[in-house]
């Protein structure tokens, strides 16, 4: 057999690489060195080569296991960090537990009382925005201006003492004629006074603040006697609606200046023609000679915007109001062509001249005082002469005596259409 036999009772090493050998090994089960060949000795003892690698080989070993350990221990310390956070945390989640629980039952009875103030919140609400919609109503803002288009306690009465009410409707004569009287009556009862300074509710947690100008309602300045120019418009026209059973169509017209808004009441009359009631600024749509009358609608507004506009520069319609409806305007000739576009019911024009008392001078119930100075035929009959008829003292014309038998006469100058007409009846009362 080639090469060294290995003896049974030594510690045999590869020559090469240094490996222990087994026992009757022929080569090396590491590097596959032949142990049999005869220049291939067998030691018993392990080469300094080899030693030195076996040495690197187990230092790498053996800082291998260092580092292994160290990351043992820092993995234990986090372990052991990480369970007692865990012991930690554990025992809140409890705690927490007991806390839900606490506040899971204080819930349930909080939640009835909670549902309570809801409902009570709202309730309060619901009562401070309504509150809120009564006190900012007096701005008449929007369509809030037709809620102020109302009657109130005692108007009824009111007109009454002042008319006498309306007994006969189809005589349109006693309408322009009581109409007439309730416009006196607010301009001689009423007194122009300015607002105050009147507060505004703000939206919740908002400052209140004050104004100047709010509006009234129709009962409101009857109680007080006094009101500015929307406040008196209002009472007018309610005074009025409620004269004629509400049956016509009311406006309170308003216009724009320089100096502000200004208010009044416009009464359309069939066949295109307005009238308008200015309480506040002592102006009507009136003749010549003073006597209430109906124009053109363009005619009329021209007449009250020019009186207006003498201590309220540039003053121009801009918008009308009644119970039922709101409408704005950019000019007069929208406005105009507005008018007769629309399904409102007009008063209509007057027929007869009424005079209403007699003593030897003829005082005419409408407008200015109209006096006909009568001369009889023969004393105590009705039947009379004209002699001359005077306006508020000034003869309007001089004539032929024409004869009056209770009937037509031909004579009276038309004064303004339609509330004073050429021909009339004369009703001499007392004489």
């Amino acid at each position: 057999m080639n090469g060294v036999a290995l003896a049974n009772d030594a510690w045999h090493y590869c020559p090469k690489c240094g490996e222990n050998l087994h026992e009757g090994a022929n080569f090396c089960e590491k590097c596959g060195y032949q142990l049999m060949s005869p220049s291939r000795v067998v030691t018993t003892s392990q080469p300094i080569m080899e030693v030195t690698k076996s040495y690197r080989k187990w230092k790498k070993i053996t800082a291998a296991l260092l580092v292994l350990n160290v990351i043992l221990s820092i993995g234990l310390l986090y372990y052991y960090g990480f369970y007692d956070q865990v012991i930690k945390i554990t025992a809140e989640n409890e705690s927490l537990k007991k806390r839900n629980d606490y506040l899971s039952a204080r819930n349930a009875y909080l939640e009835p009382m909670v549902s309570t103030l809801t409902q009570e919140r709202t309730r309060i609400d619901e009562w401070y925005a309504l509150l809120r919609s009564e006190v900012n109503r007096r701005l008449a803002l929007g369509d809030t201006a037709k809620w102020f288009f109302m009657g109130f306690n005692g108007g009824e009465e009111l007109v009454n003492s002042i008319t006498g009410g309306w007994i006969d409707k189809s005589n349109w004569d006693e309408y322009w004629g009581d109409v007439r009287k309730i416009y006196d009556w607010v301009t001689s009862n009423i007194e122009y006074l300015q607002d105050p300074m009147y507060p505004i509710l703000p939206e919740l947690l908002g400052s209140i603040q004050e104004v100047q100008e709010y509006w009234r309602t129709p009962g409101e300045t009857y109680t007080v006697r006094h009101g500015d120019c929307e406040d008196q418009a209002l009472l007018l026209a309610s005074l009025i609606r409620t004269y004629s059973d509400e049956q016509y169509t009311v406006w309170v017209i308003g216009l724009t200046g320089q100096s502000g808004g200004h208010m009044a009441v416009a009464l359309p009359v069939e066949g295109g023609k307005l009238t308008i009631l200015d309480t506040a600024g002592h102006f009507y749509t009136g003749s010549e000679y003073g006597v209430l009358c109906s124009k053109d609608v363009r005619t009329a507004i021209n007449e009250w915007t020019q009186w207006i506009s003498r201590t309220n520069p540039n003053a121009h319609l801009t918008f009308i109001f009644s119970n039922t409806e709101l409408q704005r305007f950019s000019s007069l000739d929208e406005f105009v062509d507005w008018v007769p576009s629309n399904d409102h019911k007009f008063v209509q024009l007057s027929t007869n001249l009424d005079i209403i008392h007699f003593q030897g001078i003829m005082i005419i119930g409408l407008g200015p005082n109209i006096e006909i100075n009568l001369f009889f035929i023969n004393e105590g009959e009705t039947s009379a002469i004209i002699d001359s008829i005077f306006i508020n003292g000034v003869p309007v014309m001089s004539y032929s005596p024409v004869p009056v038998l209770g009937g037509d006469f031909g004579v009276l100058p038309s004064l303004c259409e339609p509330h004073v007409q050429k021909k009339g009846i004369i009703n001499i009362i007392d004489g």
